[in-house]
Order: structure tokens, then sequence, then C-alpha cells
């Protein structure tokens, strides 16, 4: 009877386990998503600033 229920004492742990585990990644997972969805938008207001640039120092060859 021990014998069983360490088993299952045991396997409820290594539910434990798996489900802390799974919510761990799923959450690295959404700050993942997080932290890319920041990079994209600065790198779209970076990409306009360049562009900018470029036309003001176009405006410079000109002169």
């Amino acid at each position: 009877m021990t014998e069983i229920k360490n088993a299952i004492d045991g396997i409820s742990r290594a539910v434990e386990e798996s489900a802390t585990g799974v919510t761990d990644a799923a959450m690295n997972v959404d700050s993942l998503v997080q932290s890319i969805t920041t990079v994209s938008s600065q790198m779209e207001e970076n990409s306009e600033v360049a562009k900018a640039l470029k036309e003001e120092s176009e405006n410079f060859v000109n002169v």
C-alpha cells in the first residue's frame, strides 16, 4: 500500500512540475512577443527617422 501511495505521490509531483514548466514557458513566450513588438515598433520609428535624415541630407547635396 505504501508503494502505491509513493508512486501516486511521485506522479502528482511530476504533473505539478510539468504544469509549472508549461506556465513558465507560456510566460516567457508572452515576454518574448512583447519584446518583439517593441523592437518592431522601434525599427519602424528608426526607419522613418532615417528616411527624414536622408531627405535632409539630399537638400545639402543640391545646394
